[in-house]
C-alpha cells in the first residue's frame, strides 16, 4: 500500500474518509478524520483494520464497511 503522508492526508477532502469527521477532538484542537478510502489499497486496509478500531458504534462500522466495499467494487 502506498504511504499516505500527513500533508497528503490533509489535502484529502472529507468525502475521502469512510468514517467522516469524528465528533471528538484528536491531538490538539483538530478534529480527526478516520479511515481514508481514497484508493483501493486504503479501502482494503480499512476493512482489515475495522475490527481493531475502538469507540465506533455498530452503525459507524457498517457505514465504513459499506464505503470501503463500494470503493473496491468501482
Amino acid at each position: 500500500m502506498a504511504r499516505l503522508s500527513a500533508s497528503a492526508r490533509k489535502r484529502l477532502p472529507n468525502s475521502a474518509f469512510a468514517g467522516g469527521i469524528d465528533s471528538r477532538k484528536g491531538k490538539g484542537s483538530a478534529k480527526r478524520r478516520r479511515f481514508p478510502v481514497h484508493d483501493k489499497a486504503h479501502a482494503r486496509a480499512a476493512l482489515r483494520l475495522l475490527g481493531r478500531a475502538k469507540g465506533l458504534s455498530s452503525t459507524m462500522k457498517a457505514r465504513i464497511r459499506a464505503r470501503a466495499q463500494a470503493k473496491l467494487r468501482g
